[in-house]
Order: C-alpha cells, then structure tokens, then sequence
C-alpha cells in the first residue's frame, strides 16, 4: 500500500474512532392511536442549548424539517421562545432545556409533543477529528415520557440538497423521530416502498 494511501486510511480511522457515534432510541409502546387517546395536534420545537454558533440554525431548521412532513403542526423555536416570554417561562440556560423544564414549556405552549435538544462543541483536546454533534429528544407533554431521542454528529463529507453538513445531520436526526411522532399524533406511518427486485 502507498504511503499517502496509508495516511489517508489513517487519518480516516482516527476520524471515525474520535467522533461521537450516531444513537437513536425509539419507545416503540407509545401510541395515541385509539379511541380514548389524545392525539397530538402540535408539537413544539424549543430553542436549543449548547453551542451558539450553530444551536439556532440547527433548532430553526429542525422544524422547518419536521413540519415538511405534514404529520402535525409545529411550533418554530423563535415562536416558541417569544410565546414563553410572554407567559413569563423563565428562559432556558446555555445548556437548553431539562426534561421537566421542556415538560413545562411545552405545557404552556399547549402543544402535545415537545422537542428540545443540544448543538455539542467539538473537544479538540480529544483530538483534531472531534465534530459537533446535534441531539433532540421528542417528550410527551401530557405524561412527560421520553418517546424518542437522537444523536446525529456532524459529518462534514455529507450534505443535504443545499450542500450543508449541519442539515443533513439535522434532516437525519428528523427522521430519525418520524416512527414516534405518527403514534404520538394518532397517525399510522406510511408503508416503507419495497426494495427494487436485484438484477439477474
């Protein structure tokens, strides 16, 4: 093997080895499919907490994401941030919100579901291949039970159709909730297509 090859596969492992790993858990018992359920009509997506830089961008296109899909209705977390003000929520720290802070919040918003999360900051000191992370967790405002959560780092080889890295890790953080937020509206998910017949 060429020496430069060899570095380059190098430098490829380390990247891998010092990067968060991707984690998704889903409740797969939580549903508000049935007759004396109460399905989700709203979920509120909170601002998020962490790095500043990127938490904004990264909540603001969460939703934007998650509405696309047309299961619920969203609230946008500058929206979010505005009505809680205005109710006198005290705001959340730069760490964002806490589960029972996010319970309460999502109250006041009189939503059915709650998104909060965090933009992670690379630890250089673990290495130079460190990437920020996004991670969101989607709650049940009406019992408080976690139903989803969610780490997606950035890659930056990977880009959405706008060529963004931070996006695609958010698009797949979002899709990532999609099998939790169709029981928590009271929706059956769609069908997955069948896989193309292989060719002989």
């Amino acid at each position: 093997m060429p020496a430069a090859a060899a570095l380059a596969l190098a430098i490829l492992v380390a990247a891998c080895a010092s990067s968060p790993a991707h984690r998704l858990s889903l409740d797969n018992t939580f549903s508000n499919v049935g007759p004396e359920k109460t399905p989700w009509r709203t979920v509120a997506v909170l601002p998020f907490g962490g790095d500043p830089a990127m938490r904004r961008t990264a909540a603001e296109w969460f939703a934007h994401r998650l509405r696309a899909h047309g299961i619920v209705d969203v609230v946008a977390p500058a929206f979010a941030e505005i009505a809680l003000r205005r109710k006198g929520a005290p705001p959340p720290g730069d760490e964002g919100y806490s589960p029972d802070g996010a319970r309460r919040a999502g109250e006041a918003l009189e939503a059915g579901g709650v998104v909060f999360g965090k933009m992670s900051t690379p630890d250089v000191s673990k290495g130079p291949f460190e990437r920020p992370a996004v991670s969101a967790t989607l709650l049940d405002v009406a019992s408080g039970r976690v139903v989803a959560d969610v780490l997606r780092p950035v890659d930056f080889l990977a880009r959405d159709s706008y060529g963004n890295p931070l996006a695609a890790a958010v698009d797949n953080a979002v899709a990532g909730f999609l099998p939790a937020v169709y029981p928590g509206a009271g929706k059956t998910a769609p069908p997955r297509p069948a896989p193309a017949p292989a060719d002989d």
